[in-house]
């Protein structure tokens, strides 16, 4: 392994973009290096980011809806709760990570219909885990020139709406792409377009 040989890469080179060719968020890089056992070896390709990428994807956009349903609540649990006890469990087996995530993922993707006690019980294992969001204890926060490619790409959707409106798809299709090279992805439905920042 060397730089040389093209398959050495440090985390700044990731970061950057040069393993995916697009910018890779932090938790993605965290959950990609968590994932193996630590005493497996690891396949670091740019595919595991990608496929790193959609969970770390998911487990953001549910936090972001149990916080949504909660209203500012708050749940007190422990890990006397089923999938907190279950998730502890594989980890104290020599740190299964493999077992601990096969309880967290299907339980992410289940209804939550008590989403206060839900997001109580995601801090609990995203206390471990650290990816959504990758400080528990603080929010992250974007810098100035963050907000302002947000908010020009905001600015792409409604033209993207706009050229949809008026039949122009040719046009529509130039600003996804426009959206989507300045590192966003894009979502078009009967309600209008949305974007959210690329993870890898």
């Amino acid at each position: 392994m060397s730089k040389s040989q093209g398959n050495f890469f440090t985390a700044r080179d990731v970061f950057e973009g040069q393993v995916t060719g697009n910018p890779v968020h932090p938790a993605v890089l965290r959950f990609e290096l968590i994932k193996a056992h630590y005493r497996s070896n690891l396949n670091f390709t740019r595919k595991s980011l990608s496929d790193s990428a959609q969970v770390v994807r998911r487990f953001i956009e549910l936090r972001h809806s149990l916080e949504t349903r909660a209203a500012g609540k708050r749940a007190e649990v422990d890990l006397t709760h089923p999938v907190l006890s279950e998730f502890v469990a594989a980890l104290a087996d020599d740190l299964n990570i493999a077992g601990a995530l096969a309880v967290v993922i299907p339980w992410g993707q289940g209804s939550h219909p008590d989403a206060v006690e839900s997001l109580g019980v995601w801090k609990k294992i995203n206390s471990v885990l650290s990816i959504a969001p990758i400080n528990e204890e603080r929010s992250e926060q974007t810098d100035s020139n963050a907000d302002e490619s947000l908010r020009l790409a905001e600015t792409w959707c409604r033209e993207l709406d706009a050229a949809r409106a008026r039949k122009d798809f040719t046009r529509a299709d130039e600003i996804r792409k426009q959206i989507q090279d300045a590192g966003f992805e894009v979502r078009t439905n009967k309600d209008g377009t949305t974007i959210q920042r690329m993870l890898a």
